[in-house]
């Protein structure tokens, strides 16, 4: 045995320690191992042949009582491994068009059901009782397309992407559920055509990624059918179970979504009113090419309908981050990923149709064609938006590396199609390309062990007289999901000009290591849920390595039982700003470049969102702030009253106490109201608040899924100035209406 092999074997029988803990644990309250949390589960799907299967959720048809049953489901929270105390049970049917999934979720005695969410594509529902279908449709161990149903027959879809790596909830499938609660227990039954999933047809005995979640909420527990340990998440298609025995024919699946839009906007000053009225019509088309290569179009394309990002302050001299939220960009997703999220990334789709201020610029349309081929996953996708006329465009190919590894290449474009306007500098470019190299590795003790990379330039960097180092960007991640040990170490490059057309980077001239060893524990004691205590430090450089840019050290516990938990952190953090760098914070604090360091200390409690009431505070303060001290506090809750109203908001606060500006102070308020008459109807009213912005926005949306996947949305929004409150004379006010219908066709061709 060589060397490597002698680092490999002690490395596993070291990192071996905590499952062999935790079989040991079993085994002690008498659960066996080796039949329950860590037995790899699989079930055969049955043909429905002749017989009609009415969604209806009661699962009465006689080919249910025909087709094998899913059960023993393993306890993922508060108790992981542990055999729940109630059964859930499930059976799989399929014919040519799509999948039924019949569930029986057994309750304890006396148990009512909780269901208080109406609203669907609201994560809220696991607050209530629900249960999850997770279908990993490559069979790649990475991406999950989930579907989730309450007692309400309140239902979410989602993507996750990169087991858990992005998570997007504005996936929107057809798909038909009901519910039916019992005395003893609820009931599901569900139909998702195959279109819903991207199933490729005419491919016999197919094998799917599998598993079936339920959140209990009077146990405050997560069960699974396929066990997830807690340390690889919940969408760990690592971790699935199979399902087998499909066989699939039929044609192509074809959707359209075409929609009309009617709207007004509030003129500007001296314009006639009526320039400030639009109609507009336009549409989204998909369609599968092979055996699973999809192809979408959009054109006109309109996102009014998609929610407000929530109100935030800068406190920095760095950009902030808000997710995408746009449908056309949600599709395929697990294609287009690259970089590290929020730090690094060579592709963020946000750039495209958004201004640097989050306002919509024209999207005349675009298109997109990805999917896979073998071993092989690929995309491209190509906009065209206005003010100026721009084209963006993405290219993509990832080869798959063992198990749910992957290499990858991708290539971006910006082309400014106007050339320069008048008066610009000439040393201006009316294009930007860049390419970027990606990987993800996992091996050794049932894939815990992850070794993520990527490395990408933009075309300064090969151009005459530029510096390569600084138009690139490297990140590098090594990280191990030990049941109860958990180490990680990273490391972040970024160039002082690199500046990807089409990415997000949050600072440049950086070279930043990490490292962080978490211990979890899950102590049968004092009713804990489990306790978390870690260690984690950072230090910045500059991109040559040669100047300190500062860093941190933190030392940070967790304690949670079931209904509620609060966190402790504290530590030293310092932040450097170079010359010519200085900013001005807010708008009006100058700050000077030189070094800011001190201590800081935050913590926090919740009660659980399975609680009703539910709130959560956290309080930081640091005198590291820029020569300064700052205070933030954090208070968020809700609470529903019926299944009909809820009420919901967020307040962050923070005091700034800086030399010759004390007493600064800067609030942001989130609050929504939600009424929902039924699961097809809803109504939420927004209002936010943004004292540096000296402004107040409601938001009233309506949405009517008035047939399965069309909808119809009103939205009305108004942007008052401080100014304006109190006021009799008239005001600069910013209204803006908008009616919009959409209608979805789906076909087989």
């Amino acid at each position: 045995m060589n060397w490597r092999g002698s680092v490999a074997v002690v490395v596993a029988l070291a990192l071996a320690g905590p499952a062999a803990a935790q079989e040991e644990r079993q085994e002690e309250r008498g659960d066996d191992p080796t039949t329950s949390a860590s037995r790899p589960r699989s079930i055969a799907a049955t043909a429905r042949g002749r017989a009609m299967i009415r969604v209806d959720g009661r699962l009465d048809e006689a080919v249910w009582d025909d087709a094998e049953v899913g059960q023993n489901f393993v306890e993922r929270s508060p108790d992981p491994g542990a055999d729940p105390p109630v059964d859930t049970r499930f059976r799989v049917l399929f014919d040519a068009d799509a999948l039924y999934v019949g569930l029986e979720m057994m309750l304890l005695p006396g148990e009512e059901v909780r269901a208080l969410e109406l609203r669907r594509d609201n994560f809220r529902i696991y607050s209530d009782d629900a249960v999850t279908l997770k279908f990993d449709v490559a069979h790649d161990h990475r991406n999950t397309v989930g579907f989730a149903v309450t007692p309400a027959n309140t239902q979410l879809d989602y993507v996750a992407v990169d087991n858990g790596r992005t998570f997007r909830g504005e996936y929107d499938a057809v798909w038909e559920s009901a519910t039916t609660v019992l005395d003893d227990r609820w009931v599901a039954e569900v139909r998702i055509p195959l279109p819903a999933l991207g199933i490729p047809a005419g491919e016999s005995h197919r094998v799917v990624g599998f598993n079936v979640t339920r959140d209990h909420n009077e146990r405050f527990a997560t069960d699974d059918w396929s066990h997830l340990p807690p340390e690889f998440g919940p969408v760990s298609a690592l971790n699935y179970g199979e399902l087998t025995g499909l066989e699939l024919e039929g044609g192509q699946p074809f959707t359209a979504i075409p929609y009309v839009l009617f709207g007004w906007e509030t003129p500007d000053p001296g314009a006639p009113v009526e320039q400030n009225a639009r109609a507009r019509a336009g549409g989204d088309v998909r369609m599968r090419f092979g055996e699973d290569i999809w192809t979408e179009a959009t054109i006109l394309t309109d996102f009014s309908q998609v929610d407000i990002d929530n109100q935030a302050i800068n406190l920095n001299r760095f950009p902030l981050f808000f997710p995408e939220k746009r449908p056309f960009f949600i599709n395929g997703l697990d294609i287009f990923e690259f970089g590290e999220a929020q730090n690094s990334q060579l592709f963020f789709s946000r750039r495209i149709g958004l201004d640097d201020d989050g306002e919509e610029v024209p999207m005349w349309g675009g298109a997109k064609v990805y999917g896979h081929a073998g071993a092989f996953g690929f995309g491209i996708l190509d906009v065209m938006t206005g003010d100026p006329n721009t084209n963006w465009g993405v290219a993509r190919l990832r080869g798959n590396v063992g198990e749910a590894g992957y290499i990858g290449v991708m290539a971006t474009a910006r082309n400014n199609l106007e050339g320069l306007p008048a008066g610009a500098d000439p040393d201006e470019r009316t294009e930007g390309y860049a390419l970027g190299v990606d990987s993800t590795l996992r091996f050794l003790d049932e894939e815990r062990l992850e070794l993520t990379g990527s490395a990408s330039a933009t075309d300064d960097a090969v151009r005459e007289g530029s510096d390569f180092a600084d138009h690139f960007s490297g990140t590098a991640r090594l990280r191990y999901r030990g049941h109860n040990v958990r180490p990680e170490a990273s490391f972040l490059f970024v160039g002082d000009d690199y500046d990807p057309e089409l990415g997000f980077v949050f600072r440049r001239g950086i070279a930043q290591p990490r490292a962080e060893m978490a211990y979890v524990a899950f102590p049968d004691a004092l009713g804990l849920r489990d306790l978390r205590l870690a260690a984690a430090g950072r230090l910045r450089r500059t991109s040559d390595f040669r100047t300190d840019l500062g860093g941190d050290a933190t030392l940070s516990l967790d304690v949670n039982w079931p209904a509620w938990g609060f966190d402790l952190a504290g530590g030293y953090e310092a932040d450097v700003v170079e010359p010519g760098d200085e900013f001005d914070l807010l708008d009006r604090i100058p700050i000077e470049a030189g070094r800011y360091d001190g201590v800081f200390a935050e913590y926090g409690i919740y009660a659980s969102s399975r609680l009703n009431p539910n709130a959560s505070f956290r309080y930081r303060a640091t005198s590291a702030f820029f020569g300064g001290v700052r205070q933030s506090f954090t208070l968020a809750g809700g609470a529903s009253f019926g299944p009909h109203f809820r009420l919901a908001g967020t307040v962050v606060q923070s005091f700034i106490a800086i030399p010759s500006y004390n007493g600064e102070k800067a609030l942001t308020v989130n609050a929504r109201i939600t009424v929902a008459p039924t699961t097809l109807l809803a109504f939420d009213w927004v209002v936010q608040l943004n004292d540096q912005r000296r402004e107040t926005t409601s938001l009233l949306r309506m949405r009517w899924r008035y047939l399965p996947g069309s909808d119809i949305f009103f939205v009305y929004r108004h942007d008052v100035p401080y100014d304006c409150y109190g006021e009799t004379a008239p005001c600069e006010t910013a209204v803006a209406l908008t009616l919009k219908a959409s209608f979805r066709f789906d076909a087989l061709l």
